[in-house]
């Protein structure tokens, strides 16, 4: 069910009344723009809790910067990519959805602490498991953003404490607008040769039932990340943000040169074809690159200096801030 508000106080007067599970919120708006909007649901203790994706066309960092600064959750600049833009939806209710049902067992378990039955290992495990849920990627079974502070704080300590480089590599797979789909190497052949754009390669696949399409997409994701998962080492760690957007975490880096040798092997592993549904698949990622402590920043700015250097390189090609 949605509902449209034409104004910052309309917005938050339905919002008192429905307490909806997600506000999409534009910043342009007549009266108080949407910043200020934001500002009010965050000091409202009966809305602060709902998440707010900010919708607009303003692109600049700043902007970005200042709507992710009050609270917002996510910021989507116009023209929407819409397939995109509904991954990032449907990931971000899911994981509010399983938040409320942790809340809802440690409440459970803690009114009833007193009650023997209530610690038995199965009830325990139950516990534990559904915390895995929240923090992990039930497709690919690598971490979620959840993890993400928790494990760049881990890399740049030990960095610190060894005298060593971590670097935060921000990986695009893209969604299918980079990738070419075809049934044979002939046509691969024929792809590359006529240099046909990547949209137009894929209309087949647009074209096709949208279960097909996430099913392909979901197959891709698996075989990528695990391909990744054997070429990078023990100490490395990849995570999912949003859709085919991940992190990877590169640590005990000794050198620039060291980096940029596993970042080229990261490339090569991704472009390896695919083959699901009898169709050949070549993925060509983007892949932006911030080290620490050549960056020294903090946490934020080092992911968003990631995702800036990701959005800045072209296809294939590895852009180090």
């Amino acid at each position: 069910e949605l509902q449209f508000a034409l104004s910052g106080d309309v917005g938050i007067t339905l919002a008192k009344e429905t307490q909806p599970d997600l506000i999409l919120l534009d910043v342009l708006m007549p009266h108080s723009d949407g910043y200020q909007t934001c500002a009010q649901f965050k000091n409202d203790h009966q809305l602060q809790h709902i998440p707010i994706i900010f919708v607009t066309a303003l692109s600049d960092f700043n902007d970005e910067r200042y709507g992710l600064a009050l609270g917002a959750v996510d910021y989507i600049t116009k023209p929407i990519d819409i397939r995109i833009a509904r991954l990032r939806i449907r990931n971000l209710l899911e994981r509010e959805r399983l938040k409320r049902e942790v809340k809802i067992y440690r409440k459970h378990f803690t009114g009833a602490n007193s009650l023997n039955q209530f610690h038995s290992p199965a009830i325990q495990h139950n516990s534990s498991h559904i915390e895995n849920i929240v923090a992990y990627d039930p497709l690919t079974e690598v971490p979620n953003r959840n993890l993400l502070i928790q494990f760049v704080q881990q890399s740049i300590a030990h960095a610190q404490r060894f005298g060593l480089m971590c670097t935060i590599c921000h990986l695009n797979l893209d969604d299918y607008k980079q990738t070419y789909l075809c049934s044979d190497e002939k046509c691969l052949s024929q792809a590359d040769t006529q240099k046909t754009s990547k949209l137009q390669a894929v209309a087949s696949i647009n074209a096709a039932n949208d279960n097909v399409v996430v099913d392909i997409n979901d197959q891709l994701l698996v075989t990528i990340i695990q391909r990744l998962s054997t070429t990078l080492r023990q100490c490395d760690h990849i995570i999912r943000l949003d859709g085919n957007e991940f992190i990877l975490l590169l640590n005990n880096i000794v050198s620039e040169t060291e980096c940029k040798n596993m970042l080229e092997r990261v490339l090569t592993i991704i472009q390896i074809p695919i083959t699901i549904n009898d169709r050949s698949i070549i993925t060509y990622p983007c892949l932006g690159v911030t080290n620490y402590p050549h960056d020294d920043v903090d946490i934020d700015d080092l992911i968003r200096h990631a995702e800036q250097a990701m959005c800045q390189a072209k296809p294939l090609i590895i852009k180090i801030r």
